[in-house]
Parts: C-alpha cells; sequence; structure tokens
C-alpha cells in the first residue's frame, strides 16, 4: 500500500517533469486514488484498534457477554441431558 502510493507518486512527478512515464494520467489518478482509500482505511483500523479506548471497550463487553451466553448454554445442556437420562 504505502510502495505503491510511492510509485504511483514517482511516476506522477517524473510525467509532470517532463520525464518518459508511459502511464497515462487517468491510470495514475485511479491509481492514486485506490491507494489513498487502503492507506485511509488501514489507518481507520489502526486507531479503532489500538487507540479508541470506547471501540476497546464495547470489545470487551461483547466478549463478557459471550462468555456469558456460552456458559448458559452449557448449562442448558447439561440439564437437557440429565433429563434425557
Amino acid at each position: 500500500m504505502v510502495v505503491g502510493l510511492y510509485v504511483n507518486l514517482y511516476a506522477y512527478s517524473t510525467k509532470n517533469a517532463g520525464g518518459f512515464c508511459d502511464v497515462p494520467y487517468e491510470q495514475l489518478n485511479m491509481g492514486l486514488t485506490m491507494y489513498a482509500s487502503y492507506f485511509a482505511l488501514f489507518i481507520n483500523f489502526f486507531y479503532r484498534a489500538y487507540f479508541d479506548r470506547r471501540a476497546k471497550q464495547k470489545a470487551d463487553k461483547a466478549a463478557a457477554a459471550a462468555v456469558a451466553a456460552n456458559k448458559n448454554n452449557k448449562k442448558e445442556t447439561n440439564n437437557n441431558t440429565k433429563k434425557l437420562k
């Protein structure tokens, strides 16, 4: 992603400086847009995963709820198994 941004920016600057670059501007613009959006999505994910405390608290609550639900399912399964015997 970062390398793709670098290559596209290098090709764009080379083409603007009058150097030889066989890549059309349309393709350079699409490539820059694509890699910039990947970079923005990655930065958003990285921030939410490692720096956003609210997201971490939500994840902790969801994990605790999943553990509690799993315990309840095990108890119900054990009760149903005892009834069958």
